[in-house]
């Protein structure tokens, strides 16, 4: 029994007829519904290298730019709280689609305005679709896979939602660029690309067979609440904060790069000037699949290494204005942050009971998005008085240190989980006896 991992317990295939069981159509499914993540990834992440043309042709402000990020995140945060949970009630499929009809809409809302107000909005709208993606995903990819989501089954879940999700914010900046230099109208043509492919995808849903049959009879709605398992509430939230603590070096990062770029580095092509961001979130969907084999606290140990010393380069290499350092900062990082985002997805598939796995999941990234919001806007408001480099070097200082405390206390938590858990055969939970 020993050497087992928090991921390793699995469980029988619930009985014909349970809300869980039905239809396991098996991997064939999973391959047709898994490159929506990679869509609405790319779709979040293509207007960052416009923003300096909105700058150019709308006046946009350092701030601006900064408020435009926090509220992509503004708008995942309404999601997961007001309807991250409903794929446990009302089925998977019914929520993929409202996700893919806001994609949609924030896309129309892109191509109407160029002005802050309406991109506010859309960027909203794209976080509500992005808020209602994962936590379902994540959830019926796991049961496409099979076994409830269990075992392997939920570990493949887990990696495919965090490297298709990674993957496609790394290609979204890459596809704004190409955008940018073939089009006529910039802060327009690259949504209405983008924005035909997500009603294809969201179309190429009405496919995908459902995993999880609507409860009969229905409870009445309420909000979302942090659904933490009872038995593994410090398992939980060491995965919890240290995701937060990731994303809010990625959003602060991709905020500050592109003046990074600019002030420090002399860089006016448009594809160099976001390199580091590409670079960033590619690393960071790279970094999975090299680490696929290792155990969560492994990873997790591994992404407070990344983390830390990602950053230590990042300020070390702005100060010294080393462009080829810089790229090299921005990878190692990325590295980090991917690995503590997988870490926590996989911790909290293999913690949440089919019943609860969309509500547990949305838990998780209502604490990872919330990184997105205060820290990226307080690096918007020191980038306002500060210079690019001050600012960095602050960002790393700062977030560096809550970063490797965060994923590191997080290491040692799941660490003694894993021990507990070898050493004991499961019981009825996926997980034995979790540190609590």
């Amino acid at each position: 029994m020993r050497g087992r991992t928090l991921e390793a317990w699995s469980t029988p295939p619930p009985p014909p007829g349970t809300p869980g069981s039905r239809h396991r159509p098996g991997t064939a499914a999973a391959r047709s519904s898994s490159p929506w993540p990679s869509r609405s990834a790319a779709f979040a992440t293509l207007p960052t290298p416009l923003y300096a043309e909105y700058r150019r042709a709308e006046g946009f402000s350092s701030l601006s730019v900064t408020v435009v990020f926090a509220a992509f995140a503004v708008g995942v945060l309404l999601a997961l709280g007001l309807a991250g949970h409903l794929s446990d009630v009302h089925g998977r499929r019914s929520l993929l689609l409202a996700a893919g009809v806001a994609q949609v809409l924030s896309a129309a809302a892109f191509v109407a305005t160029t002005d802050l107000a309406g991109v506010l909005v859309a960027r909203v709208l794209c976080g509500v679709g992005v808020g209602l993606l994962v936590p379902t995903a994540t959830a019926a990819l796991a049961e496409l896979l099979g076994a409830g989501g269990r075992g392997a089954g939920g570990r493949t879940a887990a990696s495919t939602v965090v490297v298709a999700n990674l993957g496609g914010l790394a290609a979204g900046p890459l596809v704004g660029t190409a955008l940018l230099a073939v089009t006529g109208t910039p802060l327009r043509d690259p949504f209405l690309v983008l924005g035909v492919a997500l009603v294809l995808a969201t179309a190429a849903l009405l496919l995908v067979p459902e995993t999880r049959a609507p409860a009969r009879p229905r409870p009445p709605y309420r909000p979302q609440r942090l659904a933490v398992p009872p038995h593994a509430r410090a398992t939980f939230w060491s995965l919890a904060l240290a995701s937060c603590a990731a994303f809010s070096v990625l959003g602060s990062y991709a905020a500050l790069a592109p003046r990074l770029m600019a002030e420090v580095f002399a860089v006016d092509s448009v594809l160099l000037a976001n390199l580091p961001v590409t670079l960033l979130f590619g690393c960071a969907a790279l970094g999975q699949l090299a680490t696929a084999s290792w155990s969560t606290s492994r990873r997790l140990a591994g992404a407070a290494v990344f983390l830390g010393g990602g950053l230590a380069l990042v300020a070390a290499t702005a100060l010294a204005a080393n462009l080829p350092g810089a790229l090299v900062a921005a990878a190692v990082a990325g590295t980090g942050v991917g690995l503590a985002f997988r870490s926590a997805v996989a911790g909290v598939v293999a913690l949440a009971p089919p019943e609860r796995r969309s509500g547990v999941t949305a838990s998780l990234l209502l604490v990872t998005y919330a990184g997105l919001t205060v820290p990226v806007v307080a690096v918007g408001l020191l980038a306002e008085v500060a210079s690019a480099t001050t600012t960095l070097v602050t960002l790393a200082g700062v977030v560096g240190t809550v970063v490797v405390v965060t994923t590191g206390a997080g290491a040692r938590v799941l660490s003694r989980a894993e021990q507990h858990s070898s050493g004991s055969p499961p019981a009825s939970s996926p997980v034995s006896s979790p540190v609590s």
